[in-house]
């Protein structure tokens, strides 16, 4: 039996995730504006809260500060840095104590920011290395695809394509399949998370260029086969066939969701003619059925 973890004991671990997501989200204007009233408020504080046993004394000039040197002594409290020429009495220690830790908190948070942003610099053009990375190999692997093809292409012309080569020519496709279903991973990634990047139109433009390409390699394929005396429609291969050009359909239909671009446009309608054109030379389309 399955055992789920209960709704209560996650509680924690979401208060907790809320309480990042908010301090990430202070910025450094309101961290400052926050330590600045602190000090005001502080010396406020130690100006107006004075009695018989609870008060500031100024050392050199042997009486209690003004409003001034109040708001002097908080804000020396504050940066922790205590020239000893102004000293708490009674409960001034306890709200000295306290301006310190609040203060040194800002300072920490202050800190960690600066390390945050840092970081999330380096990690931004790690990810647009690998981003770029991940584009150029799968260009490379549509070109790897056209490759393969070209190979069929010339041992079908030759008369040297074995009988293997034919039964396992529905992997060449395949293979093309798969790389259809990385770039819509790559194109139609949450924009909302972080570190998702959506693809530039020119390497998108690139990476369209290379599918169409591909697809009318895959035309001059089936009419050479088609004109061979191979029997190659196996129905794995039609259907691989039909199942790559169907998810390619669906890819640049996001795609045309997604970017406004006159030159996006004229690839996908360019697409649109190839496919067709693959579609008119594929026989035996009953099998797709099947």
């Amino acid at each position: 039996m399955k055992k789920y973890i209960p709704l209560e004991a996650l509680n924690p671990f979401v208060k907790k995730r809320k309480l990042e997501v908010f301090l990430d989200k202070v910025s450094f204007r309101v961290l400052f504006l926050t330590w600045f009233i602190i000090i005001l408020f502080m010396g406020f504080v130690f100006y107006n809260f004075q009695t018989e046993n609870t008060y500031l004394y100024h050392v050199q000039m042997q009486e209690r500060p003004d409003l001034l040197d109040s708001i002097y002594y908080s804000f020396i409290t504050a940066t922790s840095t205590g020239y000893g020429d102004i000293i708490p009495y009674g409960f001034n220690k306890i709200f000295s104590i306290f301006e310190v830790i609040l203060s040194l908190t800002i300072f920490a948070l202050a800190t960690s920011k600066l390390i945050g942003l840092k970081q999330e610099t380096i990690l931004s053009e790690i990810y647009e290395i690998s981003f770029s990375e991940k584009i150029n190999r799968i260009r490379n692997t549509l070109y790897l695809f056209r490759v393969d093809l070209n190979k069929v292409i010339f041992k079908v012309e030759e008369n040297r394509l074995k009988k293997r080569e034919v039964a396992e020519l529905w992997t060449v496709f395949h293979f093309f399949e798969n790389t259809i279903g990385e770039i819509r991973t790559l194109v139609a990634g949450k924009v909302d998370k972080d570190f998702i990047k959506r693809i530039d139109p020119v390497d998108l433009g690139l990476l369209l260029n290379g599918i169409n390409l591909s697809i009318s390699r895959i035309k001059d394929t089936l009419i050479v086969l088609n004109n061979s005396k191979y029997d190659w429609e196996k129905n794995i291969t039609i259907k691989t066939i039909d199942k790559a050009l169907s998810k390619t359909e669906k890819l640049f239909e996001k795609i045309d969701k997604l970017y406004d671009k006159a030159e996006i446009k004229s690839v996908i309608e360019e697409f649109k003619v190839k496919k067709n054109e693959v579609l008119n030379e594929m026989i035996d389309l009953e099998k797709l059925e099947g």
